[in-house]
């Protein structure tokens, strides 16, 4: 078999592979749909359901999925799946405040403890805490 028959051939088998897994993608998505009920209505499997939805443009579907979740913030499994979602619909929430300790939090932290320490100096005295609203880098 020289060069050019070989690459003929290739391409056939990946036409023909990609037939296959077309078809095969389907017929999985079906059976999942189908007998994947005792997951159903759990978080992992909805946000599953909606990946899959997503990549074959069933997008009412997905959003029905997706909208389904309520998310706490601790199902790591099935955040990035949630993130995507939310990116493809526009939500980025950036308006919202941030789900980890900011700079600014942990400078009150900082000033709480400089507090308990100068008390601690000074005989357990009450001592007052820099309560400054705004910090500047």
């Amino acid at each position: 078999m020289n060069e050019a028959e070989f690459h003929r051939a290739l391409i056939v088998v990946l036409i023909v592979g990609s037939a296959i897994m077309a078809i095969g993608g389907t017929v999985l998505f079906i059976a999942f749909r189908k007998f994947g009920g005792a997951k159903a209505g759990r978080p992992a499997h909805l946000a599953l359901m909606g990946e899959i939805e997503l990549e074959r443009g069933d997008y009412e579907s997905a959003k029905a999925h997706f909208s389904a979740i309520h998310f706490d913030g601790e199902q790591f499994t099935i955040a990035a799946r949630l993130a995507r979602w939310r990116e493809l619909t526009g939500r980025t929430d950036a308006g919202s405040p941030p789900a980890f300790p900011t700079f600014e939090d942990g400078y009150r932290a900082a000033c709480l403890v400089d507090a308990i320490l100068d008390s601690h100096r000074r005989g357990g005295v009450w001592t007052t805490v820099d309560s400054r609203s705004e910090v500047t880098a």
